[in-house]
Order: C-alpha cells, then structure tokens, then sequence
C-alpha cells in the first residue's frame, strides 16, 4: 500500500545495483548457462562446452527476467494528479530525481511519469506565452498561478516517455528492444494482474550487463570506431547562450541533454540536461533569460559533470565511465576536447540489441 513517507532514491544515484547481486561471470558460464544448452554441461564425448564469442552474453539477455533488477514503487518519488506542478518541481529538486511517477487514487492506479523533460515543455511554453504579453516583464501573481496547475495536464507532454508496462516475466533482451523502439529511458512493470509493482531504469540494465561484461568480450573489446560511434552529430550551445535556448534546443531536437561549448574554440566546457531545469522555480524563472555560464555559477544548481572519452576508447571502458559516473552520454572528443560524438545509453543498447 502506497504511503506518504516513502525512501527516495535517485535513478542516478541508485546503490542498489551492484555486481554483489549477481552471480559471478563464472559461475553463469558453468552453472545454469550451460545447463540450458546442453542439459548438463558436457557434449557426449565428455569435453566442456565450447561457445561462440558473444554466445554467453547473448544467453544471459535472453535469460535473465527483468523482474531481477526492478526497483519497487515504493522505493520511489511518487506524485498525485492534483499536484501543483510547483509542487512536484520542489519534490523532485529536493530529491534529486529526474522523474516520478504519477498515482490516481481514485482508481488505484498509476497513470504515467512526469520527468524533467515534460517540465522542459511547460516551462518553454510558459516563458514563450510570458514573452508575448509582455517581454522581460514578469508578473509574480501569473507565474504563480501557471506553477499552481495540476500536474495531470504535463504527464508524458514531451511524448517521450510513455507509460508501457511489460510483464515482470520479461527478458532482458526483450526489454532492451522495448526502450529502443519506443524511445524511452524506463519502464514499468507489471504482475499477472496487471499491476505496476515496479520499474527499470536504462542504467540499471547498462550496470547489470556492465557488471557482466566478461562475457561479451568481443563487444567489450571493441573501440568506438569498429561499432561506428567515433563521430557524429553533437547537439550543442555556446556558452554565452541563454538559458532557455538550451532547453528550447534540446526540444527542437527530442533530446535530453546537450553540450555545452567554448563560443571561441568550441571546446566541450560543460553538459546541460532536462534534469538541470530542477533547479527552476517561481522566484527564479526570470533567470532563463540570463546567460548559460551566469545561472550555473550559482550554488543551488548541482549538474553532473561532463565525461569525455576517445576515439580509442572500447565499449567496455565507455559503460565503465557511465556506471562510475551516474551519467547517461559520454562525450567522444578530440584532442582539443572539440566534441566528435555523444554517446549514449541508447547508442550502448543497439549494439547488444544485435547479439
């Protein structure tokens, strides 16, 4: 039963992955893995199995449920329709999560996420309605009473995230599938009676495949050029920018986070995400208006740092920097730290997504 006092824990600072929860890269190799393909470990001559590269990893996706590495709802920031969304930005700030999902009471059940980036649209269109009646000017009592709406009218209003629940029963190969195709970064899961009875985040998989990346030793081994992630496009702003062009940017794009550049060398100085926009409240909504460098030198916003990788980075380095880091991208520079690449959890998912 859900309750109002309920332990948070941030999606990217969650401790509750870790390698101790699974079995070790050995014990999978000899114990149930080789059982499901050979029924009892040796071929018929009496020899060990003998497996193909990647041919362990692959079994490990395909059997392990997901349901092993849920979160449970209660373990999470939860919120109500009626929420003011002041509300819900000052509970997500405090706690320093990036979503939550939302609980109708009414009918017992939970009808959606709010995250960072459906706050992104509401504060694009409120600072765009604000500029068309009057520019520069902010009315207290209207900001107020824009913060002051429910926020059941924000669920999902970046439409990319979602509500799609899978069966705890799932694997994790099926799952990776289900955030690629419908772009999302977590998913809900549910029991035979449909219940929501938790969640699992896109960084909980990429931990738990890290944890095990002995057994993928030709993917882990392999630099970012062999897997065609040594260059592409880097969404960006310069760092004299204003803040809301960051945000406007990574909505135009469909993005959650951007990079930030020296405007004379173009040098990667610093990251931006939908989740900095936690640190946007009534009394400093006017600052979206000031430039980048200046808003963030305040000490009441908190932004992950930037992590850069190069082009002789492997794949199993690149998940190491986003596990110990609690960061979704890596950024792929050169040698004057000029962003060639962004690489993502989506971008690590598609090359398992293969096997």
């Amino acid at each position: 039963m859900l309750t109002d006092s309920m332990e948070v824990i941030s999606p990217d600072e969650d401790n509750t992955i870790n390698n101790a929860d699974y079995a070790s890269p050995e014990e999978l190799r000899y114990a149930s893995m080789i059982r499901n393909k050979t029924g009892n470990g040796v071929t018929e001559e009496g020899k060990d199995v003998e497996f193909k590269e990647e041919e362990l990893g692959s079994m490990l996706l395909n059997s392990t449920a997901i349901d092993s590495l849920k979160k449970g709802i209660n373990t999470l920031l939860w919120l109500k329709p009626e929420d003011s969304i002041s509300e819900a930005m000052k509970a997500m700030a405090n706690r320093k999560v990036t979503y939550a999902p939302v609980f109708d009471h009414s009918t017992n059940k939970f009808v959606g996420f709010l995250d960072t980036l459906d706050l992104s649209v509401f504060v694009a269109k409120t600072f765009s309605e604000n500029q068309k009646l009057h520019p520069h000017l902010y009315d207290p009592k209207e900001i107020h009473n824009t913060f002051a709406k429910p926020i059941k009218e924000m669920i999902n209003a970046s439409k990319q995230d979602p509500f799609l629940p899978v069966p705890l029963t799932s694997s994790l190969s099926r799952v990776i599938k289900e955030l690629m195709q419908n772009r999302v970064h977590r998913i809900p899961l549910s029991n035979e009676a449909g219940e929501v009875v938790g969640l699992v985040s896109e960084m909980d998989i990429i931990s738990f495949i890290h944890s095990n990346i002995k057994l993928f030793p030709g993917i882990g081994k392999k630099k970012l050029e062999e897997v065609g992630l040594s260059s592409g496009v880097v969404i960006s702003i310069t760092n004299d920018s204003a803040l809301m062009k960051a945000f406007t940017t990574i909505l135009e794009h469909e993005v959650s986070g951007l990079a930030v550049v020296d405007f004379k060398t173009g040098a990667i100085i610093d990251h931006l995400s939908a989740s900095d926009l936690r640190g946007i409240d009534e009394q400093s909504f006017y600052k979206l208006e000031a430039p980048y460098h200046q808003v963030f030198s305040l000490s009441n916003f908190k932004k992950m740092p930037v992590i850069t990788c190069s082009t002789s980075s492997t794949v199993a380095e690149v998940m190491g920097l986003m596990v110990n880091n609690g960061v979704k991208r890596v950024y792929l520079t050169d040698s004057e730290q000029r962003p060639l690449n962004v690489i993502s959890t989506t971008d690590i998912f598609r090359i398992f997504a293969l096997l």
